[in-house]
């Protein structure tokens, strides 16, 4: 009988039960938006293979241009230009069109996309990278119209954004599209004088400290 005592209060002693642990919400809730947007961004990378993989590539003035009828509008990514197929590359207007989209290559623009994407992933729950994104998004194509103005004249340039405004389509977020900002404050910018040196270096001098801003 002492024996049995003994083993039941062993027993007794090794069973133990463990509360459970009650959910993180704020973690379970970060983890999602997180993963919503890292899913959304590589639905994106995804598409983009898709469309170089079946697209028809073609060199075209130093670069590769990738020929599809899955786009109604230019974009570029990294060294690539995605064109409409029934859209001819030559004439006057292609050629602005183009020119715009060689700007975005040879400025980096890509770059600056990822970096972004990448801090929307990490932060998506602070708005004020989402202002960023599209402040900076709008900045490329600004600097990429500048370029083509170097070529043609503002009058001529704004006609073809009017012209070509309805050919809209939804962007792709790692992407550089011809028509990402809105065109009434691209013609506006394209009609204001050119600020000075000094000027460009103080707003520069911003971007870090908006960068940290984000980070809190």
């Amino acid at each position: 009988q002492i024996g049995w005592t003994n083993l039941e209060a062993a027993t007794l002693e090794a069973v133990t039960i463990t509360p459970e642990k009650p959910l993180n919400w704020p973690l379970t809730i970060y983890l999602a938006g997180a993963a919503t947007a890292f899913l959304l961004f590589l639905k994106s990378l995804l598409y983009l293979g898709k469309l170089y993989r079946y697209g028809e590539k073609r060199q075209w003035r130093g670069r590769t241009v990738v020929l599809t009828d899955q786009i109604a509008s230019p974009f570029s990514f990294l060294h690539l230009v995605f064109w409409d197929s029934r859209t001819p590359l030559t004439g006057p207007a292609s050629g602005e069109m183009f020119a715009h989209e060689d700007a975005h290559i040879r400025q980096g623009h890509t770059l600056d996309v990822l970096v972004t994407e990448l801090c929307q992933i990490v932060f998506w729950f602070n708005p004020v990278v989402h202002l960023y994104r599209t402040s900076l998004r709008n900045v490329h194509e600004y600097l990429a119209d500048a370029a083509v103005l170097d070529q043609t004249s503002v009058g001529r340039y704004g006609r073809l954004l009017l012209g070509l405004g309805d050919q809209l389509t939804a962007p792709i977020p790692v992407a550089n599209h011809f028509f990402h900002s809105q065109l009434k404050k691209r013609i506006v910018m394209m009609t204001k004088k050119p600020s000075q040196l000094s000027n460009t270096w103080r707003y520069g001098l911003l971007l870090p400290i908006v960068f940290l801003l984000a980070l809190f």
